[in-house]
């Protein structure tokens, strides 16, 4: 359990999957030892991973399809 609240203080942004594969276990045990600990996650609006460079760039494009489309 230590290294699980170790590592959910080291990468508060990571998702579970990943939290697993870094400590060789299974998804269903990061569940599980988030339940144990108390820990929740909390939905955000934007992921916090989200490149907003990339993100901008695709609705440019999305924006240009859709005036092509209507012409």
């Amino acid at each position: 359990m230590d290294k699980l609240k170790q590592d959910v203080e080291d990468y508060p942004d990571d998702y579970q999957w990943e939290r697993a594969k870094r400590l060789n276990v299974g998804k269903p045990a990061i569940h599980y030892g988030f339940k144990r600990l108390n820990i929740s996650y909390k939905k955000a609006l934007t992921p916090p991973k989200a490149d907003q460079k990339a993100r901008s760039n695709s609705s440019e494009k999305y924006e240009n399809m859709k005036k092509k489309v209507e012409k």
